[in-house]
């Protein structure tokens, strides 16, 4: 999933933070000693880099093993690659943006027909400070 192949890479936690994007690395690293310190759960998403300069969106999930004093002595866990889901995010967002803009825009009601139920809704602009309001 990291884009290397089996044993290309020694698993370590110097291994795994370099891969980590430099703008979430901080963030990802103060998660994972506070769920050590605090003995939670560690979950995140990040970016991570992939050799060839591919970014990939993961999703990880792990604990920590703690000794008979208490120390932490190893960290388990699940990473899942994302990207897809966040792309179809990004498009959604994009998407309503793009009609709020286009609503905002309108002068006239706006009809939305839901393709399952052939339900529909009507939206009209309000007057308000900015112009108009949708319903």
């Amino acid at each position: 999933m990291q884009g290397y192949f089996v044993g290309e890479v020694t698993p370590s936690f110097e291994a795994w933070a370099a891969r980590v994007h430099p703008d979430d690395r901080a963030e990802a690293i103060a998660l994972i000693d506070r769920a050590r310190d605090r003995r939670e759960t560690y979950i995140h998403e990040f970016r991570s880099l992939h050799p060839g300069g591919a970014i990939r969106w993961c999703s990880a999930r792990g604990s920590f093993l703690y000794d008979a004093s208490g120390a932490p002595y190893r960290m388990i866990g699940l990473m899942e690659d994302i990207t897809d889901r966040k792309l179809a995010e990004d498009a959604i967002g994009e998407s309503e943006e793009r009609f709020r803009q286009f609503a905002h825009a309108s002068s006239g009601a706006l009809w939305i027909r839901k393709a399952d139920t052939l339900g529909h809704r009507l939206i009209m602009p309000q007057p308000d400070a900015d112009g108009c309001e949708l319903d």
